[in-house]
Parts: structure tokens; C-alpha cells; sequence
């Protein structure tokens, strides 16, 4: 009995070590939102994120005249990056800078009633030009206008727009507030669904600043004045997934890298497709970070986000995991799709677990539940919130007229998505 007892008493250290040691308390992933205490019939309830308990996160918050507070818009966002005494502009490909003077002063050479839209692929390379002429569209609340297929007919495209050819540099920015300034469509995406089917989809400003602020706030650690590397993909996540970090690279005032292609991972934040997260075999000393990062010990200073079509992603949790190792990065998954800005569900920063199924959580301007469930508690995804872009659909270029596929008049709108909530408040899709 006597040795008996002394080996519990030797076990108990190690277990308090091991906790020590954990990234966060076990608790910590299983309460990863919370629900409503009331539902309706045959639904789940409505759950919110743990990130934002004081309801859905609408924008920036930023203050004005000394004392107000508003929600801010891509002017005060490029006021923000023109006030930064860090970085002073954007390495684009082979780290060629494009200063933020610089891009200032094609901004200040912008006229009234010059561009009714602007017309850009989505499969346009982002260069410099691209890199200019969106954030002119942007500040000065032309709307950009992205499309995979057909050109849309009003606009201007990309490629007829001439920029000055001995660009000067301009510091003074003047960023006089009036409510059009939160107004207008900033961005709008023209997809085509299949032949004679086609969807507009128009993001406003508000819509982007809340999925700037949710990305922002999701984040446990400040990586204000860190540096970021941004890889896109030739598709609308792409283009979404770009301007979305760009501009919370500027709020956080972050050294900005712009890659066309597989990243080093040198900077504290890399963003990609993803179809270029490449997974290298393991050394002995790798395999064993990841038996630890299994046990939920890990320490790293640095991050990587991977976004994927939340209709078809790929990366299964443990190749995330092998990911997470292979970079020395925390790894947050993004599942993202054209009519939402930002993710639609998204992992937490601390998260490690592996399990068979795609999961994760609503961002903070999100929030969902699932309806018509089964035995099993599987059900339809319905979401609604801040970051959802307004879509007509197009029949033969008529407008489709569109029943209420809901019906309950609460404001949700379904998603091609089923799952399960799970104890832990993620959702685990099907």
C-alpha cells in the first residue's frame, strides 16, 4: 500500500507541470460560444460568439472630436496607415515599396465624377496597380466592382485606368467626417452561378469595417506593429481575404507584404490559400513539438491564417496541426464564401484539437443556429449579422424574384451548409 500511495504522489506533480505548460486551461475550447436560453421548435438555439458577449461587433469604435464615438469607414482607416510610425507603405512581389505618400497622392489626384465604378477580374494579378487603384476606390467610395466572368457594363475597367507615370509623394491627408462618408457600396461582387444565372453581391462599408474589427478582435494577442504577408487566391475569397487583412494590417499599423507566391513565413503573420499550405516531412525533434501540441503545449510568437470555400475545404484538423509545426505558427482556419465578407466560421487562435470533421466558430459580427433538424440534431445552417453582403440574383439578366426561404422574419439567411453544434459551441459540419 505504502509504495502504491508514493506513486500517486509522484504522478500528481507531473500532471500540475503539464497543465502549467498548456497554451490555455482545457476549459478554455470547450466554451467557444454561447446559446440563447430560448429556441424555437425544431431548431437549435441561437448561438453567439464568447469574443463579443455584448452583442454582434458592428465596427471600428473609434473616437472623433475628443469625446464621440462612431464606427469608422476606409477613410479613417487609410487616416489611421497614413499616421503609422512604423511602416510607411506596401512591399509588393520582390519587396518593391509603394509608399503610403505615394499612394496619397494618387488619391489626392482623384476628381468628382471621374469613375462611376471600377471594373476588376478576380484573377488580376495584385501588383502595384491593383494595389493603387483599390485603395482609391476604397477612400474615395468608388465601387469596386470584381466579377469572374463577364464584365459588367457600367464601370471603367482596370486596365483603362492611367496612373500619373512620375508619381509624386504626398503626406497630408484630410479626413473630414460627414455621415456620407459610412455610406455607398464599397465593394460588389458579380458571379457567375451557371449559364443564364448570375448573382451581384454589394458589400458597404459597413460591412467591411465589421469584418476588419471582427478579425481584429478575435486575435488574443496584440500584433499591433508586426508585420504581415498576404498570398491570395485568383477567386472572390481571395480578393475578399485580401482587402479585408490589408486594411486590419493598416488599423494595427503592420509592415505589409504582398506575395503572389508560396510564403517563407518570415513575418509575424502570413494569410493564404489553402491550396499553398505545403506540408514537409517532419525531423525527430518536429514530431515530437507535435506529440506536445498534441497535449495542447505549444508557444509561438507568430500566426497563420488559411482560409477555404467553406463548400469544399480540404485541410483535414490534424494536416492543420502538422501545419502548425512545419511554420512555428499558431494556425487559424477560415472557411469563407463570396457573399460574406470575412469567415463565415473560423477556429480559434489556441486551437489544436483534431477531429474527423470540419468545425469551427462564428466570428464576432455573426451569429447562427441551424433549423429543420434530424434525430441527430443535424440541421440546415441559418446565420445573420453585420459582415453578409446584399445579393440580387439574375435570371438571363432579369432580376429573379426571390420567396422567403425562411419565413420567420428574424433576419437570418441560409446557408448550402449543414451540421451539429457541439458541446463546445462549434459547428461541426456535415
Amino acid at each position: 500500500m505504502k509504495k502504491k500511495y508514493s506513486a500517486r504522489k509522484k504522478s500528481l506533480p507531473n500532471t500540475h507541470l503539464l497543465n502549467y505548460f498548456k497554451c490555455v486551461p482545457d476549459l478554455y475550447l470547450q466554451q467557444q460560444s454561447y446559446p440563447d436560453p430560448t429556441r424555437l421548435p425544431n431548431e437549435s438555439p441561437i448561438y453567439h460568439s464568447t469574443k463579443s458577449p455584448t452583442g454582434l461587433r458592428l465596427g471600428l469604435d473609434i473616437r472623433y472630436d475628443h469625446y464621440k464615438l462612431r464606427r469608422g469607414n476606409c477613410n479613417d482607416i487609410w487616416e489611421i496607415a497614413m499616421k503609422s510610425r512604423g511602416t510607411k507603405g506596401i512591399y509588393i512581389g520582390d519587396d518593391a515599396l509603394v509608399e503610403f505618400a505615394t499612394i496619397n497622392y494618387y488619391i489626392s489626384q482623384w476628381q468628382d465624377a471621374k469613375w462611376e465604378a471600377i471594373n476588376i477580374p478576380v484573377e488580376h494579378k495584385l501588383d502595384r496597380h491593383w494595389i493603387i487603384i483599390v485603395l482609391i476606390g476604397l477612400v474615395k467610395q468608388i465601387p469596386l466592382q470584381f466579377y469572374d466572368k463577364q464584365e459588367p457594363i457600367s464601370g471603367t475597367s482596370i486596365s483603362e485606368i492611367k496612373l500619373p507615370p512620375k508619381p509624386q509623394k504626398s503626406s497630408e491627408f484630410a479626413n473630414v467626417y460627414t455621415p456620407d462618408r459610412d455610406k455607398g457600396v464599397a465593394i460588389r461582387f458579380n458571379k457567375s452561378v451557371k449559364l443564364g444565372i448570375d448573382v451581384a453581391v454589394d458589400f458597404a462599408q459597413l460591412n467591411l469595417i465589421s469584418a476588419v474589427a471582427s478579425s481584429i478582435k478575435h486575435l488574443p494577442v496584440d500584433y499591433t506593429g508586426k508585420s504581415i504577408t498576404i498570398v491570395s487566391s485568383p477567386d472572390f475569397e481571395g480578393v475578399a481575404n485580401t482587402i479585408v487583412k490589408l486594411l486590419m494590417a493598416f488599423v494595427c499599423q503592420m509592415e505589409v507584404h504582398i506575395a503572389d507566391s508560396p510564403p517563407s513565413f518570415d513575418t509575424d503573420i502570413t494569410t493564404l490559400p489553402e491550396s499553398q499550405a505545403s506540408l514537409t516531412d517532419l525531423s525527430w525533434r518536429q514530431n515530437i513539438k507535435l506529440y506536445f501540441l498534441g497535449l495542447g503545449i505549444f508557444e509561438s510568437d507568430k500566426l497563420v491564417y488559411v482560409y477555404s470555400p467553406i463548400s469544399h475545404p480540404q485541410l483535414t484538423s490534424s494536416q492543420l496541426n502538422h501545419l502548425r509545426i512545419v511554420t512555428n505558427s499558431h494556425v487559424i482556419r477560415e472557411y469563407c464564401t463570396y457573399n460574406i465578407l470575412g469567415p463565415i466560421l473560423t477556429t480559434d487562435y489556441y486551437e489544436y484539437r483534431t477531429y474527423t470533421r470540419q468545425f469551427g466558430v462564428m466570428p464576432q459580427s455573426l451569429e447562427m443556429k441551424v433549423n429543420n433538424l434530424n434525430a441527430n440534431g443535424i440541421g440546415n445552417l441559418l446565420i445573420r449579422g453585420y459582415t453578409i453582403g446584399k445579393s440580387t440574383n439574375y435570371l438571363k439578366g432579369e432580376v429573379a424574384k426571390e420567396p422567403n426561404s425562411n419565413g420567420e422574419g428574424d433576419g437570418f439567411m441560409p446557408v448550402n451548409i449543414r451540421g451539429k453544434f457541439g458541446a463546445d459551441g462549434c459547428l461541426y459540419m456535415i
